[in-house]
Formats: C-alpha cells, sequence, structure tokens
C-alpha cells in the first residue's frame, strides 16, 4: 500500500448524502465495559445511558464518499464536556480510515456494505455479520438544523468536537438486526425477537460540517 492511498483530506470534512439514525437505551455496565475509564458514562434513565446506531453514505459534494456506520455506546463527559461515545465505526474508504484515527481519535475499522433494492443494507466486516438495516421512508419531511458532539480518545488525552449542519428529516418505522457474533452485539441496540419495528430518524439532503477537535 503506498501513502497516497490513505492520504485523507484536512478537517473540517463537508458529509453531504443521506443517513439514518436509530436510538436505544444500553445498559450501564455494557456501555461502561466499552468506554475508557476516564471518561464518566452519563445514566439518562436509572441503570441506563443513550445509545445508537448511524448509518450513512457520503455521496458527491463530500470530502470523501463512502459508507459509514457509527456505533454510539454511550453519552459520557469529561470534565464539563458532554458528547457521545464512539465504540466501534465502519468505513469502506481507506482514506476516511486513517483520517477518522488521525484527526478525530475515532476507531474506524474497513467493512463491506451492502445496499439491496428494497432499501435494506447488510454491513459485514471479514465474513462476520455485523448488522441488518431495514427502512422505509418517511411519508412527511422538515428541514432542521443537526448539532453532534462527540468526545474520543488520542493519545494526549480525551478530545471533543462537533458536527454542524442541517438535513431534510423525516421519523419511519424500521429494524436494525445485530446477531449475536456482531462486536456490539452486548449493547443490544438491534431488535429484539417478537418486537415491535422502532421508529428511525432519517436524513436526507443531508449537509454536515465535521469540525476538528477544539
Amino acid at each position: 500500500m503506498s501513502s497516497l492511498d490513505n492520504a485523507f483530506p484536512p478537517a473540517p470534512w463537508r458529509l453531504k448524502g443521506t443517513a439514518l439514525f436509530q436510538s436505544g437505551l444500553v445498559g450501564m455496565s455494557a456501555a461502561r465495559a466499552l468506554t475508557p475509564p476516564e471518561l464518566a458514562v452519563v445514566p439518562v434513565l436509572p441503570g441506563k445511558t443513550l445509545g445508537g446506531l448511524y448509518y450513512a453514505r457520503y455521496t458527491e459534494g463530500s470530502s470523501l464518499q463512502y459508507h459509514e456506520l457509527i456505533v454510539v455506546s454511550a453519552v459520557v463527559r469529561f470534565r464539563w464536556k458532554l458528547g457521545a461515545w464512539i465504540s466501534h465505526i465502519y468505513v469502506d474508504d481507506l482514506r476516511s480510515e486513517a483520517g477518522g484515527r488521525a484527526i478525530w481519535g475515532l476507531p474506524k475499522q474497513q467493512a463491506q456494505f451492502e445496499e439491496m433494492a428494497d432499501q435494506s443494507m447488510s454491513i459485514s466486516q471479514a465474513g462476520t455479520r455485523l448488522c441488518g438495516i431495514v427502512r422505509r421512508t418517511p411519508d412527511t419531511w422538515q428541514t432542521l438544523p443537526l448539532m453532534a458532539p462527540v468526545i474520543s480518545v488520542k493519545a494526549e488525552g480525551p478530545v471533543w468536537f462537533r458536527g454542524n449542519g442541517r438535513a431534510r428529516c423525516g421519523i419511519s418505522p424500521g429494524t436494525i438486526d445485530v446477531p449475536a457474533e456482531s462486536p456490539f452485539a452486548s449493547l443490544k441496540l438491534g431488535a429484539e425477537p417478537g418486537s415491535p419495528q422502532r421508529r428511525q430518524l432519517h436524513l436526507d439532503r443531508l449537509n454536515l460540517v465535521m469540525q476538528p477537535p477544539g
């Protein structure tokens, strides 16, 4: 692999395309097991913190074009800052992986993303299925501002950064299946057998700017 294969643009990164987010409650013990000790896991209900799964496809007009799966395992605090803790993050572009690690301290790994004609998605890594997504197009949309604070950990310690932007947003029911062999199955963010479909936030015409840590 040459050095040009993973050359990445400097921050900020502009990300345009479509995305989906499904939130879920995560047990405090499961969240703490995936969170560095220097970060405090913040409960949102007794014994629970907030997590979620975010899938995106960044297209023309983006700093880089790629697919991404983000696993938020907790809301965390470092000193006076609050943000999402991303325990797992998968992409299908070497430059995105290298830039995510170097700029933001995100634990990006390579994965395979397969989109089906029925809007479903399968994401796997080296033959292990990470998750499957079944989605439905919302009936109504509203353009809203976006702000996503994140805390990650680099060699020098925890860092805080954020994404800002806008998107056309809509909500519809859908399902995310996380098999038992998935590295983040312990968070129980996937559908339970026999449970109803969860509500998913769809982001269309996404225009997000990821700022450098500050």
